[in-house]
């Protein structure tokens, strides 16, 4: 799989393509800006490597278990 942009991965994981471009902005989310101008409008590409790190960090963790109840004696 190649590097692929903000608007594909959004429509992929079902979330507006802005929220992609603030989870980079943000340093959420590392991608690659191949814009011909260093300070003109970015061209982000993220690589399939940065993706499975983030959706790694972003992975539901099982809840921990819930210590067991003590019985009050009256």
């Amino acid at each position: 799989m190649s590097a692929i942009s903000p608007p594909t991965y959004a429509n992929r994981i079902g979330v507006k393509s802005d929220t992609v471009r603030y989870w980079i902005t943000t340093g959420q989310l590392d991608a690659v800006d191949f814009s011909k101008n260093s300070g003109g409008r970015p061209r982000w590409k993220i690589f399939p490597e940065a993706i499975a790190e983030f959706e790694a960090r972003r992975a539901a963790k099982p809840a921990a278990p819930k210590p067991a109840r003590q019985k009050k004696y009256c």
